[in-house]
Formats: structure tokens, C-alpha cells, sequence
């Protein structure tokens, strides 16, 4: 359904603009927002005219006549004859979304108009003694109507009778808000909190363990704040962004801008740090780059600081848009850089895990896990992977599986779907339940095959040698298979880690520490720390 899609596509539009602007809000002599069709229970309104932003003489260059051309074509709509567009929301259901859309237009305009394949996805129906046009075959169900020649509503999830009801404005928190608000150009979005605070607040805390502590503070915003305001007026070279958050009270506003220049501190932070772990110091270029990125990063920072007014927290940003999106391409390696360290944190605890489950299963039994679960005549039917289960908090899991039958067998199987998170890597996308921490093994290795060891067989020793490895993706394995890594001695690195290209690995030593190694070792210094009794001296890797 085309004409639901347009509306929606508007709405996912505007959604962005919302997750990557900045904030202020300003009150001018200009004629008010209308609240008019905004019920009482709706929790977030947009307003735009396509129409006076299309006018705009910086505008100019755009190729207004294709726009129109095509819209025309595809809708059936002039975008340069429509007035303004208001989207409202409500609660949102388990059936879908709630909401509807306001269109006004320049001059008369008839549905029938449309372009003919969106009006064959409505019919024809009559609602409370009105014409209406609903969707049918779709859901969520859109109901398309006429108040007048120049208006056209439209609801969605049973919306449009609230929408309705409101007709002349309701006493509803955002209706009341928006109707204070004097009209600005660009793009305006009102969002109020007081419906939506006891459902976002316990989510916000469920999610305060997993965050820094400089980002605790984040989990009280819905607390604090009764609303956001945003306007972003568009240029084609620049633009204005103003964002305002309205404090519940003046302690509040304060405690809000404390959040919010703390977020902004530790993001500057993390990205800088990220990337000066991830260059390299003799590069002169890398070194210009990182210097770069601290002076935007700077410039940016300051101007994201809030100011508090009384119970308004304002942000504002008067430069330029293209320039925000070229810091931010620029930005953005950095950016992936921190993504690249998290998942590396998390396989790094993964291998850490596993590290201190094999030391306890050699206290418990004298000998390192591998090539232990075997059947009468000696051969292997299930990896270390299980047989270290009760060593990671899985007890429950590895009584699931029967140890004297092999690692296919259907009770095998079975178990094996529940596969524990220590052997997930973060960073790769693996088919289910296969796993790329693996052993290496092989002649002169800390594990061969047929070979019990004992830790006082790594006469290297442990913080030299080799336990665990990242393979590469394409060398992964079922978790339950007797299946690791064999160590080709002439390539050691062929299956190590990625795809064969540059980049880093993480291996986990015999000590239980994890160090992280970058592709480019010399094979000569990796075949050292693989084996375990070879008298090599290893030097700083």
C-alpha cells in the first residue's frame, strides 16, 4: 500500500532526524502550532511543510521539477501544493503501531486523485454516517478522510476516531504544549514523557549493568524530563539544530545537563582513546589523523554543552549540516574502531572463561581437557567443550548428554542446540552452534592427538605457550565435535583469526591471559608460542 508507505517512509524520516540531531527550542512572534486533531492520549508530534521548504531560494539548486514529476507519478500528489504535514502518535499496541498523519493543502485536492494502484489498495466504506477509504488486506489497518477540500486524514491501528475527537485540540499534555509553541521553519518534533516514563524508566534500569558508570545517568532521563523539543531547520550547504529538554523541576533541568555533559565527555573520550589504541606511532599521517580528530572532537563537544534555563535544558547548534556529516564520516573508522574493541573485550572474557575452566578441570583431574571423552576403544566422541561444561556454571546442560555415544547421536544433538555463550564470538557471524575457539594441535603442541598433557609438560612455560585460539570463521566447528585446530608448522597462521587478511587475533595463553596479536607476527615468533618445549626465547610480541 503505497499511500500507508509514503506516510510511514515520512515517519521514519523524521525518526532520523530525531536520533541524530542536537537540541534547542525557541520561542518567536511567529503564528503558533496548530493542536488541532492531537488526542489527549498522544505522546509525539511532527511537523513539516514540504511546501515551504521547496520555496526556499538556498533551495534552489535542487531538482524541484523531478521531485514533482515523480511524486506526481508515484502518488498522485504535487509535494510543492502541500501545505504542511502533522504526524501524531499515540501508545503504541501489541497489534502494531498508533497513529495518524494531517495533510493540509495549498488548494482542493480529491483522494481521487490518487494514483490509480494506491486507491485499488482501498475501497470505499462509510464510518459514523462519513466517506472514508480504508485499507483492506493490510495491517495495520489505514483509514484515509476528508474534514474538508484541503485537509486529508489519515489513521492508523483505529486512530483516526481519536484524531477525530480532537478536532479542535484536546487537553492532552502534548496538545497543550504544542499549542504554546510558536512555528518554526524546518522541521519540528514534540515528544512528552508523562504516559511513557513507568514503561521506559524500568526498561532504561534493566540496562544500567551493562553501561559505564560516566552513562548511569542516562537511565534516570525519562525521571527527569517531561519532554523533548526539536527543530531542524534545512539547508542545502547548512542548517540550525535546537533541542530542549523540559526538566520536571529546576533540580531536575540541572541533573539533566549533568548527565548530558557527562555522556558527551566519556564519548569523546572513548572515541579518542579507541583510536589511539588502534594507530600505529611511527606513522606520521596516523599521528596528523589522531590530532584531527582531537581538535573536531573538541570543536563538537563544546558544541553539544547544554544550557540550563529555569526547567529547559537547551542544545544548539547554529554551523553548518554538511560539515556535522563530514566530521562524522570522518569520525565514523573511529567509531567502528570502538565497535572493533568491544567485540574484541567480549571474545577476550570468552577466552578468559575458558582459560579458568581448564585450570580447574586440571586441579580437579590432573590433566588438561582435551581428547578426554572417549569411548572403550579409544576413540573421541565429544569435544573439551563439553567436558569443561560443569567448570562454566553448565552442570545442567552437560547432564543432558549422553558420554559414551558420539557427538551426532540424536541425544547429542539435541543437547548440542543449547550451545553456552562463552563459545559464541561476538564479531562473527557463524552458522548455529559452531564455534571458533578452538585448540591447536599438533606434534611439539600443548595438546596431540592421543596425548594426555599435564601443565608440568609445558616446560616453556605457561605465559609463553599457546592454549586456546580465535580461528578463522572458515575453519569454525560444531561445539561439540572432537574437532580443533591442526597446526600446519610450515603456516601457522593459515586458519588463525579472520579470513587470511589484515587485522588481529586473540589467543589464550597457558596462564589464563589473553593477548591480543596483530597478523603481521613474524611465523617464526607464533610457531614459538605454539610450542611447548622447545627452549625458544620469546620476546615482547
Amino acid at each position: 500500500m503505497r499511500f500507508f508507505k509514503l506516510w510511514a517512509g515520512v515517519c521514519a524520516g523524521i525518526a532520523t532526524v530525531i536520533g541524530g540531531a542536537s537540541v534547542a527550542f525557541a520561542q518567536t512572534s511567529a503564528s503558533k502550532l496548530s493542536a488541532s486533531y492531537i488526542p489527549a492520549d498522544a505522546i509525539a508530534v511532527a511537523f513539516a511543510s514540504p511546501a515551504d521548504l521547496l520555496a526556499r531560494e538556498d533551495l534552489a539548486m535542487l531538482p524541484i521539477e523531478v521531485l514533482q514529476a515523480a511524486a506526481l507519478k508515484e502518488v498522485g500528489v504535487d509535494p510543492m501544493k502541500v501545505a504542511s504535514i502533522k504526524l501524531v502518535s499515540g501508545m503504541p499496541s501489541p497489534a502494531g503501531p498508533v497513529g495518524g498523519a494531517v495533510i493540509e493543502m495549498t488548494e482542493p485536492f480529491d483522494l481521487e486523485n490518487l494514483n490509480a494502484q494506491i486507491r485499488s489498495e482501498f475501497e470505499a466504506v462509510t464510518i459514523d454516517g462519513k466517506s472514508m477509504y480504508r485499507s483492506f488486506n493490510k495491517r495495520p489497518e489505514a483509514i484515509a478522510y476528508q474534514p474538508n477540500p484541503q485537509t486529508v486524514l489519515i489513521g492508523v491501528g483505529g486512530y483516526l476516531s481519536s484524531m477525530l475527537d480532537a478536532a479542535e485540540g484536546s487537553s492532552g499534555q502534548l496538545a497543550t504544549l504544542t499549542g504554546r509553541m510558536s512555528k518554526r521553519p524546518g522541521v519540528t518534533v514534540v515528544t512528552v514523557f508523562g504516559q511513557i516514563r513507568s514503561m521506559l524508566t524500568p526498561m532504561l534500569k534493566q540496562q544500567q549493568g551493562m553501561l559505564p558508570p560516566q552513562l548511569h545517568g542516562l537511565t534516570d532521563l525519562f525521571e527527569q524530563t517531561d519532554a523533548l523539543l526539536i527543530n531542524v531547520d534545512y539547508s542545502l550547504v547548512g542548517g540550525k539544530i535546537a533541542i530542549t529538554l523540559v526538566g520536571r523541576d529546576e533540580a531536575s533541568a540541572q541533573s539533566v545537563a549533568q548527565t548530558l555533559n557527562q555522556s558527551v565527555d566519556f564519548a569523546k573520550t572513548m572515541i579518542i582513546s579507541q583510536m589511539e589504541n588502534n594507530l600505529q606511532a611511527d606513522d606520521p599521517v596516523q599521528q596528523a589523523t589522531l590530532q584531527y580528530v582531537k581538535r573536531v572532537g573538541e570543536k563538537v563537544s563544546e558544541g553539544l554543552r547544554p544550557n540550563v534555563n529555569g526547567k529547559l535544558v537547551q542544545i544548539s547548534d547554529d554551523g553548518s549540516l554538511a560539515s556535522i556529516g563530514v566530521m562524522t564520516g570522518l569520525l565514523l573508522p573511529a567509531v567502528q574502531s570502538a565497535r572493533s574493541a568491544a567485540r574484541r573485550m567480549n571474545s577476550s572474557n570468552n577466552l578468559k572463561q575458558i582459560g579458568l575452566a581448564f585450570h580447574n578441570y586440571h586441579s580437579a583431574y590432573r590433566k588438561l581437557p582435551y581428547n578426554t571423552i572417549k569411548d572403550d576403544a579409544g576413540k573421541d566422541l565429544l569435544s573439551w567443550r563439553v567436558a569443561i561444561l560443569p567448570f562454566i556454571e553448565e552442570q545442567a546442560l552437560y547432564q543432558q548428554f549422553n558420554l559414551k555415544e558420539p557427538w551426532d547421536s540424536p541425544q547429542n544433538m539435541a543437547a548440542a542446540k543449547q550451545m553456552p555463550e562463552i563459545f559464541k564470538h561476538p564479531g562473527m557471524v557463524l552458522p548455529p552452534g559452531q564455534t571458533i575457539y578452538q585448540v591447536p594441535v599438533g606434534p611439539g603442541l600443548m595438546f596431540e592427538e592421543g596425548t594426555e598433557r599435564q601443565f608440568r609438560d609445558v616446560l616453556d612455560g605457561l605465559s609463553n605457550t599457546v592454549m586456546v585460539v580465535e580461528a578463522s570463521p572458515d575453519a569454525a566447528v560444531p561445539w561439540t565435535k572432537p574437532a580443533d585446530l591442526n597446526i600446519d608448522p610450515s603456516m601457522p597462521l593459515a586458519d588463525v583469526g579472520g579470513r587470511g587478511g589484515p587485522g588481529v587475533f586473540q589467543v589464550l595463553l597457558g596462564d589464563g591471559a589473553v593477548r591480543t596479536i596483530t597478523r603481521t607476527i613474524d611465523e617464526n615468533m607464533f610457531r614459538s608460542l605454539l610450542t611447548r618445549a622447545n627452549g625458544e626465547v620469546i620476546n615482547e610480541f
